[in-house]
């Protein structure tokens, strides 16, 4: 079994899962994914809190998708402007019918404030997941 995107599984194989070539038999990320609502989702199948954090942060990269980042100290002002842009362009309908022939997804982008309080809410894990997650993925 290969971990991937769903956006990336219907973009390029549309039909897979419809006619049963490919069965997706467990979901992961922060987030369900509203077409595979038949699909269990791993962090209800945590058996702790830990657990449920741990998976947590081991699923933030995947809900950081593809971000756009500036580096520290950009002004604030600037900051805005930037995300103004990109909700903008989000909502621009040219741009998300060439999204849509694409076969690609853009399946609700998170805002700058939503990434932001991703990576901070990783960064502030408890050691102890930080170290049980390493260890993991040494494995």
């Amino acid at each position: 079994a290969l971990p991937n995107f769903y956006s990336t599984i219907t973009a390029f194989r549309p039909t897979f899962i419809a006619e049963g070539k490919l069965v997706v038999l467990l979901q992961y990320g922060l987030e369900r994914e509203p077409a595979l609502a038949h699909v269990p989702f791993a962090p209800d199948l945590a058996a702790t809190a830990e657990d449920r954090a741990l998976m947590q942060a081991a699923f933030a990269p995947l809900a950081l998708g593809r971000p756009f980042l500036a580096p520290p100290g950009v002004p604030p002002e600037r900051v805005a402007v930037l995300r103004a842009a990109f909700r903008a362009l989000f909502a621009d309908q040219a741009f998300l019918g060439d999204v849509e022939r694409t076969g690609l997804k853009s399946n609700r982008p998170g805002s700058g404030e939503e990434i932001t309080a991703i990576i901070e809410t990783t960064y502030r894990m408890p050691k102890v997941i930080i170290e049980r997650l390493r260890a993991l993925q040494e494995k």
